[in-house]
């Protein structure tokens, strides 16, 4: 019997769902930058999870609903807009809410919805398909999965999608960083940005080890890694610090206090990665970036919470 639960030995079962949400990602001007400045999920992620989904048709599962949690503006919603019989999108922010059903507003089979907990809006043994798009690292990990035993149906699917840009080089393509790589100066400079910015220790080491962390805390046997899509980009070095700046710590804590700008360290940081590989740094310097998107896949098969 092949439930879906974290591997922690104690799980709090919250009645409430009320612990404390995480509102980085609120306010119209970083919803419209976020909006913007943040890559679109490649095509190819709706394949993956609706081979996966198919597999499982023998056990009842079928295209009829997915429920997006943590949705954002609906960039991942839209890849599945014309498969499912209905989509529903949630998230904490009003702003991102509104951008999602913008953006969607022709769809009739997508609805959107503002929640203010961790409990998914939506009947026990109804979905099909839990999505959840580089956001689980903000969430409490034992309650998603908990929510998604209830939800989910015989054979349905959890799909947690998450993207980080991997691997910088230069214009002639020299690897000059790979985020996920501890001993590289690009991690560091990551890390350490993204702590000035508020993010909490855990948060971290989720984005920055490929979510390695969360697979490890998931005790479904069926969890499995799809494979990595990759996709290049190019970017002046201004064009990817603007990147940076959706994070969603960064317009809270800029100028909280007395400390230098973190998007003004990171940039030094990247351009003392530059120099390193002799090359003269400025706002104009071109940067390849290699987006890399893991796919995690978990079933629910068999009875709920039996681990």
């Amino acid at each position: 019997m092949k439930g879906i639960t974290s591997s922690r030995k104690s799980i709090r079962h919250n009645s409430n769902h009320k612990d404390k949400m995480i509102r980085d990602y609120e306010g119209k001007e970083l919803t419209k930058l976020y909006d913007k400045l943040r890559p679109d999920y490649p095509a190819e992620i709706r394949d993956v999870v609706l081979d996966c989904l198919q597999r499982n048709y023998k056990q009842g599962a079928r295209k009829r609903y997915m429920l997006d949690v943590g949705c954002g503006g609906g960039k991942a919603t839209q890849l599945f807009t014309n498969d499912f019989e209905e989509i529903t999108g949630t998230d904490i922010s009003q702003d991102q809410i509104s951008v999602a059903r913008k953006n969607l507003q022709n769809r009739n089979n997508v609805r959107f919805q503002v929640v203010d907990d961790n409990r998914f809006p939506v009947q026990s043994n109804s979905v099909d398909v839990v999505l959840c798009a580089t956001a689980l690292h903000y969430m409490n990990l034992d309650q998603f999965l908990e929510e998604c035993d209830r939800v989910l149906v015989q054979g349905g699917i959890v799909a947690i999608l998450y993207y980080a840009p991997q691997i910088l080089r230069t214009s002639k393509g020299e690897i000059i960083g790979d985020i996920f790589s501890k001993t590289s100066k690009y991690h560091k400079a990551v890390n350490r940005f993204f702590r000035n910015c508020g993010m909490d220790k855990a948060a971290r080491k989720h984005c920055l080890n490929r979510y390695e962390s969360i697979f490890d805390r998931i005790a479904n046997p069926t969890k499995r890694w799809e494979t990595d899509i990759r996709v290049e980009h190019e970017y002046t070095l201004k064009e990817f610090l603007r990147f940076y700046a959706t994070c969603g710590g960064y317009k809270k804590r800029r100028y909280q206090d007395s400390r230098p700008d973190p998007l003004c360290n990171l940039r030094e940081s990247f351009c003392e990665i530059f120099r390193e590989s002799g090359i003269v740094c400025d706002d104009n310097t071109t940067l390849h970036v290699t987006f890399v998107y893991p796919i995690l896949i978990v079933n629910k098969i068999g009875g709920l919470k039996n681990f």
